[in-house]
């Protein structure tokens, strides 16, 4: 469910988020013979705009997702990251690279995800590293960053409420 509602809400800001602001960027071009600063710049953050949208909408939808593969589409959200300015990021991999089974690449994809997010949101961090490590039976998906930390131990308590639902999402997940 959680999935197919992603899907939509990507479907939606590409079909109408993204065409009202490439109405907007398009009038703006007609406007361009003013040659007034303002109008440019507009321009310009249109233009952004549409392009973090699209970057939004790819990241959400799941057949985007399955189509890259696990690892494209890790890479992809830490080049989205790296372009914030926000945070250095780098992606290390080991081994030959293998496929899993599309629910498993979109559970583990979903997993890095909200890491991320929760690194930018919580850590303080300047910089994040992504590794994986594939070995012929075994995959290790290792995301390291240079915050602050926490302590994940009472996460395998019965009552583990002291955790948002991210963390308690990510848990079941890889559970």
């Amino acid at each position: 469910i959680q999935e197919q509602t992603l899907k939509n809400i990507s479907q939606e800001i590409h079909d109408n988020v993204g065409q009202v602001l490439s109405l907007a960027k398009l009038n703006l071009a007609t406007s361009q013979s003013l040659h007034d600063e303002k109008v440019t710049a507009s321009q310009q953050l249109v233009s952004k705009a549409i392009q973090d949208l699209r970057d939004l909408s790819r990241s959400l939808d799941t057949d985007y997702v399955a189509q890259m593969g696990l690892l494209r589409s890790v890479e992809y959200e830490l080049e989205m990251i790296q372009k914030t300015g926000t945070l250095q990021t780098k992606l290390n991999v080991e081994g030959s690279v293998y496929k899993f089974d599309r629910q498993k690449e979109l559970i583990l994809f979903r997993i890095v995800q909200e890491i991320l997010h929760n690194i930018i949101k919580h850590a303080g961090a300047t910089a994040v590293a992504v590794q994986f490590i594939y070995t012929d039976d075994v995959l290790k998906l290792i995301v390291t960053d240079d915050g602050k930390g926490f302590d994940l131990s009472p996460l395998n308590e019965e009552n583990n409420s002291s955790f948002g639902l991210g963390i308690r999402n990510m848990h079941n997940r890889a559970k």
